[in-house]
């Protein structure tokens, strides 16, 4: 009885994985609470609250200050 690997069939090369992708854009003009939470237990790691949000320049893909 032969064992085989975990990644496919003896003498073939790994299994290809699949990925969804999600791409969410969106604009925060004004103040804004938000949580931090753990997926497990959704337990509340970090809350916040941002009071003046740094514009984004959509031309340079930067920060501006």
């Amino acid at each position: 009885m032969s064992v085989l690997p975990r990644c496919g069939t003896a003498g073939s090369g790994p299994t290809r994985h699949h990925y969804e992708i999600a791409v969410d854009r969106a604009m925060f003009d004004c103040h804004f609470g938000f949580l931090a939470l753990y997926r497990g237990t959704r337990l509340v790691l970090a809350p916040g609250w941002v009071t003046d949000p740094v514009p984004y320049d959509a031309r340079t893909r930067a920060v501006s200050r």
